[in-house]
């Protein structure tokens, strides 16, 4: 009988460690209290995340786009974006400046453990992933806008303002992005 509380103890525990819950937030923008929902995720990027892609998350989604991107399909990234056709006209204009070539090895520059998806922060249909950038000039932290519609994520630039002003605090250091982290105490 002991051995099976310890065998469910040790995969209750395995199973919460595994688990990421959402943090509700409360913060004030332009004098108004907003509550955000914020996931710590700390997930660093990888090439085999390019396997992993799908419109289930904005992480996943996100990752299917950078590959498309990084294959030179446009029309497909596009597919993924709330506004296909702005994206593939955006997509275009910038594969014409920069060339075919520059634009996939942008995409596939992604895929670096350098590159870790620190947090979702939700609020409502709108999420916005904080990625933390090996680059770090002029800041350690870039975004990706996300909208939820009938269960599938969207890249989604217009995403709720609010977003792009809780942006704008982490980048001035303002909002605190991380999660703390637990620390052990050495012997």
């Amino acid at each position: 009988m002991n051995r099976i509380a310890a065998v469910v103890a040790l995969i209750v525990c395995l199973l919460g460690a595994a688990s990421v819950s959402a943090e509700e937030i409360k913060v004030q923008i332009d004098g108004k209290e907003v509550t955000l929902q914020r996931t710590s995720l700390n997930h660093e990027i990888k090439e085999a995340d390019r396997k992993n892609g799908d419109q289930t998350s904005a992480m996943k989604c996100s990752f299917m786009l950078y590959d498309l991107l990084a294959k030179g399909d446009i029309e497909g990234a596009a597919k993924l974006t709330a506004d296909p056709a702005d994206a593939l006209a955006t997509y275009k204009q910038y594969q014409e400046r920069v060339g075919a070539d520059k634009l996939t090895d942008e995409a596939k520059k992604y895929f670096t453990s350098q590159n870790v998806v620190v947090a979702e922060i939700v609020l409502g249909g709108d999420i916005m992933l904080v990625i933390k950038t090996g680059a770090g000039k002029p800041s350690p932290y870039v975004a990706q806008f996300f909208q939820k519609k009938d269960d599938k994520y969207f890249v989604n630039d217009e995403a709720a303002k609010v977003l792009h002003k809780v942006l704008n605090m982490i980048l001035k250091g303002t909002f605190k992005i991380e999660a703390t982290p637990v620390t052990q105490e050495k012997e």
